[in-house]
């Protein structure tokens, strides 16, 4: 059995983890949202255009994915932070409890 302050400090760092990655996920669309704006405009050039547009329709998977046929989408936002938050604490718990070293911090 783990110390439980070891334990408290492993569990933080993997909601900590979580939270950089719903936040990284989102920022992606916003990035998206903000380069499309900016193309609207003339402020940038058409090959940044066609990267942007290939990572919209990537970032529009996960939400088309869980969206039941016929049905009102759900929020981008709310489902690539949950996909990003899922992932990174995945990784985070597999370092936290499986990798890292258990003898110290």
């Amino acid at each position: 059995m783990e110390n439980t302050d070891i334990l408290r400090k492993k569990l933080l760092l993997i909601l900590v983890a979580a939270g950089f990655g719903a936040v990284l996920f989102d920022t992606m669309i916003v990035v998206d949202n903000l380069a499309y704006s900016m193309w609207r405009e003339g402020h940038l050039s058409e090959a940044w255009h066609n990267f942007f547009s290939g990572l919209a329709y990537l970032l529009a998977i996960p939400a088309a994915l869980v969206t039941p046929q016929g049905g009102n989408p759900p929020s981008a936002y709310l489902v690539n932070g949950l996909l990003g938050a899922l992932i990174f604490a995945i990784i985070a718990s597999i370092w936290q409890f499986l990798l890292k070293d258990h003898h110290g911090n």
